[in-house]
């Protein structure tokens, strides 16, 4: 298990998905950002651009990419260790 030390927050959004953000990861980590703090992942009203008007916290929000490019992101080796 690993602390955060240097965190950077993420707003994702329909123009800002999860295979966005994994492409700034190298640099985020060169900078030496360990840990990333986002906006939610529920099902929000169609076309948020903030995420935090939920309307289905019992479901994943589609429109930021699947559950795989999800799992991905959340498991890159720079933000273990």
């Amino acid at each position: 298990m690993s602390f955060p030390c240097v965190t950077y927050r993420i707003q994702f959004n329909l123009n800002f998905r999860f295979r966005d953000a994994e492409e700034l990861v190298p640099y985020l980590h060169a900078l030496g950002i360990n840990h990333l703090y986002a906006s939610p992942r529920f099902r929000a009203r169609k076309g948020s651009l903030y995420g935090y008007d939920v309307a289905d916290a019992a479901r994943a929000n589609f429109e930021l990419g699947t559950e795989e490019e999800f799992q991905s992101l959340a498991h890159l080796p720079q933000f273990y260790g």
